[in-house]
């Protein structure tokens, strides 16, 4: 390879590299190397392995992290693809005994308002994917309120005995799937049958035939299908501080305990069994605190027991694991990264700019070796012109592009908040204030509120309103709670941190003012406004929140930025093209001269270029043309002499020798190399030719050859002489391409005796020998004539073969080595004839006939024959001449026109007459 292309495919190699890598990993590559420090944002789930590692569903449930005891991160799993393979939104996880992580995928629709596919995926201990265990599609005839940013499925946990259980919280009841990891079958049962279930219970948990579930009216029950429910909690009957107690979460602990949440209280309390009447605080503020952690109050709305009933629970920006004995085992707000990644992340670094020193080298290199220091004119308009249009396309694209966006939004902010202004005057203010406790839920009054709510959204169905949800909340003793959602996931009392955060959007709001916003939590990312309901007395009674997902507002938004830049990307394209094209135009007649020398120095000699004008680039033009003309003759006489000799000397043997053309051979040029020659005979042509005269002689030939040389040649092989009505060829490539050549010659003939009917001629029969092995290919002669030839003992056992097909009455036969050589012997139907010593060889050689080219009737009894006749052959060779003898008889009544049985009758009949030859093997002394 020339410098100069290598200095090109260099430049360009790198400058792919850069813009591809830049393109990839902009993010990685603008974060700080040398900070080891990844923080967890919002947390929502954290669980533990065996070995103490932690595993944290964080940044609004868009991604997994797996942390060691020490707060060492080990893997990250990214989420928020729809695609298989990857998740969504993981709710919950579990771990089975091999470290297998199991995961609730939920997946919402475009607008991510309603949940179309929930699953339970399967990741390898190491992040990877491995299977989806459950899946479950909600069409659009399912797409109910329940179904709005929650699904059904819960408490995925390792339930032992290598069992997964999670639960399916439907209308009919709760449903309890079990996963086997050993078996991987899954089976499931009505676990508890409940009325609205998906809409009446906040939580469930079953181990060892004890089910306990949580209603959002604040009672925890226990549930004995024998028996009827009772109550052993009632959050209404424990007052903290003048609220009630709101239970949310509940889970079995190894000793039956009951350990569940008080989201009002930002507590988790444990109640011991058998009798579930003693109630302990595991996990406040307060112990928190005593322990020497922040204490900020949080709402525990989900947590995890692993080994030895290690409980772990997630505050906004913190995890914590806490034993049994009250004693903090795991506290982190963020994770040290692995050495490995940071030098990993270096390491990426320093390549990207090692990269780029190697390309403002090579495009010195490029611009000295390759342009020879001069860059063409086009080059430089291209390269000065295009950048500064380029540029200003992005700069004007970017600031459309953020106007448009920050229009968007504005409008979508503004809707929202006309909507929150609106709506309230459909509400019955009085019917709110008398939502007061947790009893309350689904009463008549909660019921004839909600219905209005949805009657005023029209319940989704509009495509102005199909992805917008509401929220409904009230001010209690001085604080704010959610009392109602859309998708009826809240208690009447349901507590959530940022509600009562001061000066924050609900607090102004509670004050009479329209707040819109966009905010993250730990269940995802919103864009919402609020505003207050007025009763009669114009005294505000409750706060509406409506709003709509905000990841799938900055998803369109990214999807619209990325067709930006598409566009961008192709409009400086055809820019570049335009200008290119307008550039060359000034330089056409200079570049059509340059190109056309180009070219006729390549080879190509049918250049003429149209004179356009009339100035001294004519001229030049006409002169070129005039030039071109006169090497155009002369070549076109040199090819025209050189494709003759080619039909002389074949062009493989210039090949072979490393010649480019005939005028370079020399005597003595040889080349030693295995190959497959195919030896072809008319049979009988010289009483066939006696016959005819001269020019019907020549005439036959010529047609006959005509017919088989095109195969040959398709065949990937050449014909390396004619001798007479027979023909020599080679095939260097395999063994398979001489035989398919020889079974396709053997079909030609069918053809060429179907016409040769047609003139009422006697048809024709050929024979033909394979052999495969070691040639010599060289030119011999003397200095005023010489001929190309090939040399061998194995030319000579090919031509024996040939001459063996009128004695087994054959059509085509190879040796033992050309059968080796078959890649693909079992396209083949090959029948053994024995191992005989021909004339002008010293050893056995096993001979075998190809059954392929024969006409179907031959061919079918040759095959029923062929088990026997190779047995035969078989028995021979181990000297039983009896055995043999008989068989050969028998074969022989079977087909008499089978010359091969004819030919070993009358070698049994020798061997018994002399048995001292049987010994000897079989011996061919004619050809």
């Amino acid at each position: 390879m020339s410098k100069k292309n290598l200095y090109t495919i260099a430049t360009s190699l790198l400058l792919l590299i850069l813009v591809t890598g830049i393109s990839l990993l902009r993010k990685e590559l603008f974060i700080n190397p040398l900070n080891r420090s990844m923080p967890i944002k919002y947390p929502s789930y954290a669980t533990a392995d065996n070995d103490g590692n932690v595993f944290i569903i964080d940044q609004s449930l868009r991604r997994i992290i797996k942390s060691s005891p020490d707060k060492d991160l080990l893997i990250s799993i990214n989420g928020g693809k729809r695609s298989d393979g990857n998740f969504y939104n993981a709710i919950e996880l579990c771990l089975d005994s091999n470290g297998m992580i199991y995961v609730i995928n939920r997946v919402p629709d475009e607008d991510g308002f309603y949940t179309v596919r929930e699953e339970v995926l399967r990741f390898h201990p190491n992040g990877s994917f491995e299977s989806v265990i459950f899946s479950r599609i909600y069409n659009k005839n399912q797409r109910i309120p329940q179904l709005v940013q929650r699904g059904q499925l819960s408490s995925i946990h390792n339930n032992g005995n290598n069992k997964i259980t999670w639960f399916d919280t439907a209308f009919d009841g709760v449903h309890i799937y079990n996963y086997s990891t050993t078996s991987e079958t899954i089976d499931f049962k009505l676990l508890l049958p409940y009325r609205d279930a998906n809409v009446q219970i906040a939580s469930i948990t079953q181990r060892k035939g004890k089910t306990a579930y949580i209603t959002k009216q604040g009672r925890i029950y226990m549930h004995t299908p024998s028996d009827e429910d009772t109550v052993v909690f009632d959050g209404n009957l424990h007052i903290q501080n003048n609220f009630p107690s709101v239970p949310w979460r509940v889970a079995f602990n190894s000793q039956n305990d009951l350990i569940f949440s008080n989201i009002l209280a930002g507590e988790i309390y444990r109640l011991d069994a058998p009798d579930y009447k003693n109630r302990k605080t595991i996990l406040s503020q307060d112990i928190l605190t005593k322990n020497g952690k922040p204490g900020d109050y949080y709402s525990y709305y989900n947590f995890s027991l692993g080994e030895n009933d290690l409980l772990y629970a997630c505050q906004d920006r913190y995890v914590v694991g806490i034993s049994r004995s009250g004693k903090i085992e795991f506290y982190a707000n963020s994770l040290t990264k692995p050495l490995t990644s940071q030098i990993c992340h270096l390491l990426l670094i320093l390549f990207f700019a090692i990269t780029g020193m190697f390309l403002i080298i090579m495009l010195r290199l490029f611009y000295i070796h390759t342009l020879n220091r001069k860059i063409s004119l086009i080059l430089k308009h291209v390269g000065i012109f295009v950048p500064l249009v380029v540029a200003a396309l992005i700069v004007t694209a970017q600031l459309v592009y953020f106007n448009m966006v920050s229009r968007f939004q504005e409008e979508l902010l503004d809707k929202l908040s006309m909507m929150v202004q609106v709506i309230p005057l459909m509400l019955d203010a009085e019917q709110i204030k008398t939502i007061k406790t947790q009893t309350d839920f689904m009463s008549n009054e909660y019921q004839s509120v909600r219905k209005t709510m949805h009657t005023a959204l029209n319940e989704n169905k509009d495509s102005w309103n199909s992805s917008y949800y509401f929220a409904l909340h009230r001010v209690v003793n001085g604080q704010i709670f959610s009392f109602m959602w859309l998708n009826d996931e809240v208690t009447t009392i349901h507590p959530f941190p940022y509600l009562n955060v001061p000066e924050g959007p609900y607090t102004q709001a509670q004050r009479g003012e329209i707040v819109t916003e966009t905010a993250a939590d730990a269940w995802g990312l919103w864009m919402d406004a609020i505003g207050p309901v007025y009763d009669k007395d114009g005294n505000i009674v409750a706060l509406l929140e409506i709003g709509k997902d905000y990841v799938n507002f900055t998803q369109e938004n990214e999807r619209l930025f990325r067709k930006f830049m598409i566009n961008v990307g192709i409009i400086s394209f055809i820019f570049i093209v335009m200008f290119s094209a307008f550039s060359y135009l000034m330089l056409i007649s200079i570049r059509k001269l340059n190109n056309g020398a180009m070219q006729i120095s390549k080879g190509s000699l049918d250049v003429e270029i149209k004179p356009r004008g009339n100035d001294e680039v004519t001229d030049l033009t006409n002169a070129f043309n005039a030039m071109a003309l006169s090497i155009r003759t002369k070549v076109s006489e040199i090819i025209t002499l050189n494709q003759a000799y080619h039909r002389f000397v074949p062009e493989q043997f210039l090949t072979f020798l490393s010649k480019e053309s005939i005028v370079d051979i020399a005597l003595g040029d040889q080349i030693q190399k295995s190959m497959t020659i195919l030896f072809s005979d008319i049979r009988s042509f010289t009483t066939l030719s006696e016959k005819m005269s001269p020019k019907e002689n020549f005439n036959f030939l010529n047609n006959y050859l005509s017919s088989i040389g095109p195969v040959i040649r398709e065949n990937e092989g050449f014909i390396d002489k004619y001798i007479g009505d027979a023909v020599m060829a080679l095939f260097p490539n395999s063994a398979d391409t001489a035989i398919d050549a020889a079974i396709s010659m053997s079909r030609k003939i069918d053809e060429f005796n179907k016409q040769r009917k047609l003139e009422e001629l006697n048809p024709i029969a050929s024979g033909i020998g394979i052999h495969t092995g070691m040639l010599m290919l060289g030119i011999l002669g003397e200095e005023m004539r010489i001929d190309s030839t090939v040399i061998s003992s194995n030319v000579n056992l090919a031509s024996r073969l040939e001459g063996l097909t009128k004695k087994f009455g054959a059509s085509i036969i190879i040796s033992q080595s050309t059968k080796k050589q078959l890649v693909n012997r079992n396209r083949y139907t090959l029948r053994f004839l024995g191992e005989l010593q021909v004339k002008g060889t010293t050893e056995d050689i096993g001979i075998y006939e190809v059954l392929d080219a024969l006409p179907e009737k031959e061919k079918i009894i040759k095959i029923e024959t062929k088990k026997e006749f190779e047995e035969a052959i078989s028995l021979l060779a181990e000297c039983k001449l009896d055995d043999a003898h008989k068989l050969f008889k028998r074969l022989y009544r079977k087909n008499r026109s089978d010359l091969a049985f004819t030919f070993y009758l009358k070698l049994c009949r020798q061997f018994e007459k002399y048995p001292d030859r049987l010994a000897l093997g079989i011996k061919l002394n004619q050809k």
